[in-house]
This record gives C-alpha cells, structure tokens and sequence, in this order.
C-alpha cells in the first residue's frame, strides 16, 4: 500500500515559505507527485501541482474546481501544441500563486519560487520558465531533458541515463547533472513505487512492470527525494550549501559558476 500524509482542506502552518510549482511529465496526472509533494512541504515548501488538460486524463479546473475527462484532447492534439499549452498552463500559475488559494497565498514567499518536474521540451521553453518571476532554481525529472538554457537559474536534471558530456554544461550558472542507470521516466515519480507494489501482489504483470518503470526504481526515488530536497534547500532557502548524497551506482555531474 502506498500510504500518504495528505487530506483536503488541511490548514498551512504559519509563517513565511518558499514556492515549488510541479509539473508531472506527458501522460501522467499531478497526483503522482503526491509523495514527493509530501517530502518537500515537511520540509518547509508550499507545493503546488499542475494537471495540463492535453495529457492528463481529467484535470480539476481552477477556480471553479470542475473535474473534467478531456478524452478529444488527449486522442487529438499534437505533441507541440500540447507543451505549448503546457508552458501557458505553467506560466498562468507561476504568475497567480498569490491567487490561487487564499489561506495557502497567505504564507507563499513569492520571491522564492522553484520548479519541478516537466520544465520545457526545448530551449526556448526552458529559457521562458526560468525567467518567469520569483523563479530562483529549476529542477527537471523527466529524465530525457537536454535543454540547459537557464541563464543564471540554478538547474538540476535527474535522469536514468546521461545527457550529453560533463563538457556540454554552459558555465553561465550552477548546473548539475544526476543519473540513476537503469531507470525510467515513471520511476521518478510515485507510479514506480506502486507499480511495484502491484507486481509484488500479481506477478503475471511483473515483466510488464519491469519494463515500464525499471529495475531500479527504489534506488531512483529515493535518489529523487533526496536530490531535490538538497537542490532547493540551497538554491531557493538560501541553506549552506552541501553536496547531494547519492548511493551506489548512482553519479552527479556537476558545473558551479
């Protein structure tokens, strides 16, 4: 069972917090991020998550909170138009946070503001976000991202396989590289822990599992968890800068301007 911490409508804790606005990759819904949205707020963090109506099969519409099951959408609309949206959708919430929920708007520092997971399928996408106001630090988890334009915005990209060379990192900014072998986009996200967890139960869907969210998937959440915790803690809370803790198997590229 994948067990989570989370209820509707439970009040913020007071005082003043940094904002980190996620994105899940194409195809999958907000909620899985929600352990990783857990692992971040009790760690100081307001989280914020997107549903983009061109890749998740409903989407809660804000702010009227309608649930909709955008199934023409999702069957007709290209991959460009898709991100193109993606990146509105992103900038449309980045821009409102203020707006978005009072009692949680109240306690958002909005000159600290981080992004995660999906951040741009192109250059000139991931230039756009990173500009956006507050943005302070940026953090990829697709795991097929090789797009480092950011200007000075700190990036972090965390993925199954590397991305170019340690050479290809533009030494404009912080820049730093994870890569778990092995896995997949699905096991940086909660779906490779319940996935697994499915097989465990009915194992004529093992190798389908495997297949979809790799061998590693433990190792990779775990190293997802950390890594971004560690990232934002620097980069957007201003803590004393520290080395991100890796195990076994698992390396970090890293260019520090």
């Amino acid at each position: 069972m994948f067990r989570t911490h989370s209820h509707e409508w439970a009040p913020p804790a007071t005082g003043s917090f940094p904002v980190l606005v996620g994105s899940p990759p194409p195809g999958v819904m907000r909620s899985a991020y929600t352990g990783i949205a857990e692992e971040l707020a009790s760690r100081g963090y307001v989280v914020v998550t997107v549903d983009h109506p061109f890749d998740a099969p409903v989407v809660d519409l804000y702010p009227t909170r309608r649930v909709i099951e955008p199934t023409d959408a999702v069957a007709t609309v290209g991959r460009l138009d898709a991100d193109t949206t993606r990146i509105a959708d992103l900038e449309y919430v980045t821009r409102r946070l203020s707006s978005l929920d009072r009692p949680v708007s109240r306690v958002m520092d909005l000159r600290r503001v981080g992004l995660f997971g999906w951040t741009g399928s192109d250059a000139r996408q991931r230039a756009h976000l990173a500009g956006l106001p507050g943005v302070s630090a940026v953090a990829d988890l697709t795991g097929t991202a090789d797009v480092t334009d950011t200007g000075m915005v700190p990036l972090l990209i965390i993925g199954g396989s590397p991305i170019g060379t340690h050479r290809d990192l533009p030494r404009s900014g912080w820049r730093a590289r994870v890569t778990i072998p092995g896995a997949s986009p699905r096991s940086l996200t909660d779906d490779g822990v319940m996935l697994a967890q499915i097989a465990e139960r009915y194992p004529r869907v093992e190798p389908v599992v495997w297949r979809d969210v790799g061998e590693v998937h433990a190792l990779a959440y775990r190293t997802v968890r950390r890594a971004l915790v560690s990232f934002f803690d620097h980069r957007v809370n201003g803590a004393q800068a520290g080395t991100i803790v890796v195990e076994s198997g698992v390396t970090v590229d890293l260019v520090s301007s």
